[in-house]
């Protein structure tokens, strides 16, 4: 009788430990994108609108800077912002400047200050510091992306889902906002314009934040994907 009731009770504890196993892999699972343990991605919330117009910062000190333009690197400027505000754009951004045109964003840093953070950003054109810095307004005008260059066999290549064909994903800035939203249009280089569905944020690295898209058509991993540009149309979405 001894025996029985041990082993019965042995039954019982092994049965509690493979509960307590099941329930955790319900709420962790492996990313197909990283290979590494994660709890499932998230839909993007609607956040806070980004900006649609930059002001380069209002510093000069006849040195390196005139009216928030680098005179010495002539490329850059730097913008203002309060330490709880996202990061308002990141490498790709098109960017419309009052006097020199439009210029793509090459590199952005931020540099956190205990009273505000200071963002400093280099673009693929030299800059005016009159014509273009302070007080000049500097437009959002669009940006590109590029899908991340993951490639895993049947699952992934060069960023896109092989299983789900509309859905790629690229890495951003953990302190950056997505600077768009379910029905923006993207052009890609083979498929052509498209709509975005969904788009599931997940917090992958220390500093960086995995971003899954799903667009409304069928995507080319060779013709879309890395390391193609996508072409976010911010201002534009279906009616």
């Amino acid at each position: 009788m001894f025996i029985k009731r041990f082993l019965l009770l042995m039954v019982l504890v092994a049965l509690a430990i493979f509960s307590g196993c099941t329930e955790k892999e319900e709420k962790v699972g492996t990313s197909t994108a990283t290979g590494t343990e994660m709890t499932a991605p998230q839909p993007v919330k609607e956040e806070a609108p980004l900006p649609k117009t930059l002001c380069a910062g209002n510093y000069s000190d006849n040195t390196q800077w005139r009216n928030g333009i680098d005179i010495k690197k002539k490329n850059r400027f730097f913008v203002s912002i309060n330490k709880t505000d996202p990061t308002p754009v990141m490498p790709g951004h098109i960017l419309g400047f009052a006097k020199s045109g439009t210029a793509v964003i090459l590199g952005v840093y931020r540099d956190e200050k205990p009273n505000g953070d200071a963002i400093f950003i280099t673009v693929a054109k030299n800059l005016d510091p009159i014509g273009d810095g302070y007080p000049q307004p500097i437009q959002i005008k669009s940006f590109q992306i590029q899908t991340s260059p993951y490639s895993q066999e049947n699952e992934w290549k060069n960023g896109i889902n092989l299983k789900k064909p509309g859905m790629f994903f690229f890495m951003i800035d953990k302190k950056a906002s997505i600077p768009f939203k379910a029905g923006n249009r993207l052009k890609l280089a083979a498929t052509g314009e498209t709509m975005i569905k969904e788009i599931y944020r997940h917090e992958a690295q220390e500093k960086l934040s995995q971003v899954f898209v799903t667009v409304n058509k069928p995507l080319d991993p060779v013709g879309d994907g890395n390391p193609h540009l996508i072409e976010i149309l911010i201002n534009e979405e279906v009616k």
